[in-house]
């Protein structure tokens, strides 16, 4: 009978350790500046675009429903490196955004 619980505990430990890498831990993106220095992190989903000018770079993003923006001393080619596994994409030299909240056109 022990045998039997331990058996459907260790299944539960282990369906608990598979659901942390779901959680909003996992899906957090930590925005550094160009020393490397993380400065603010934020949900994935939260995040919409990213705009470049020069050496800084302005992120914007939701906040209680509100679009607010922040200012970080970084290039773009930088961000774009550090941020590859998330679903960026560069679509212009100055500007960054998240896949599937971009509009397509019809050139895409």
């Amino acid at each position: 009978m022990l045998v039997i619980q331990y058996k459907n505990k260790e299944k539960e430990i282990l369906k608990l350790k598979e659901g942390i890498e779901n959680t909003t831990v996992s899906k957090m993106v930590t925005l550094k500046d160009e020393k490397g220095k993380a400065r603010f992190s934020l949900l994935a989903d939260d995040l919409l675009f990213f705009e470049s000018s020069d050496n800084y770079v302005t992120i914007y993003f939701l906040r209680e429903g509100d679009v607010k923006r922040e200012l970080l001393r970084n290039t773009l080619k930088n961000m774009e490196q550090d941020l590859e596994r998330y679903p960026f994409r560069r679509c212009h030299r100055s500007y960054m955004v998240i896949r599937h909240k971009r509009k397509k056109r019809p050139c895409d």
